[in-house]
């Protein structure tokens, strides 16, 4: 799957990528996310120094919010390929911090920060990515998809 997007210098061809972009088609199912929530805790508990830090274990939680709310965002609002999934991905920088971007095929409208109503059930999922992420953005590729990125800094 290609990804021609650039978000606030979030490429994966951007010289502070370090190691594999790692992509995965997503089937556009709320149980999909949990697998995927595993599968990216896993990863970057692979790439974290031995021994669980507590600035380490806050980084993946943070790191695992930050896509698990991105992913679950594309189900609700976007609009899945013709084979039914979104596509995610990701990449460690040369600062330690990581690089999240799902891509949907587009939906009603494009993802924007919004003040929640204090008794709405939802509104929040992009705050909440504000507010753990370095930076964040959202693009529409050359092909009318969504794309929104995040990148958040190693604790």
């Amino acid at each position: 799957m290609e990804y021609a997007v650039i978000v606030d210098g979030a490429d994966p061809l951007d010289p502070a990528r370090v190691g594999e972009v790692e992509r995965l088609d997503v089937p556009c199912e709320v149980t999909a996310i949990t697998v995927l929530r595993r599968r990216f805790a896993s990863a970057l508990m692979d790439d974290a120094p031995a021994g669980l830090s507590p600035g380490t274990a806050r980084f993946v939680h943070d790191a695992v919010m930050v896509l698990s709310e991105l992913a679950m965002n594309a189900l609700i609002h976007g609009t899945p390929d013709e084979d039914g999934f979104i596509q995610v991905a990701w990449w460690r920088t040369s600062d330690a911090a990581v690089t999240v971007q799902v891509r949907d095929q587009g939906g009603q409208s494009v993802p924007h920060l919004e003040q929640a109503e204090e008794d709405a059930a939802g509104g929040r999922g992009l705050a909440l990515v504000a507010a753990l992420s370095r930076e964040w953005g959202v693009v529409t590729d050359i092909r009318g998809g969504t794309v929104v990125s995040a990148t958040v800094a190693a604790s």
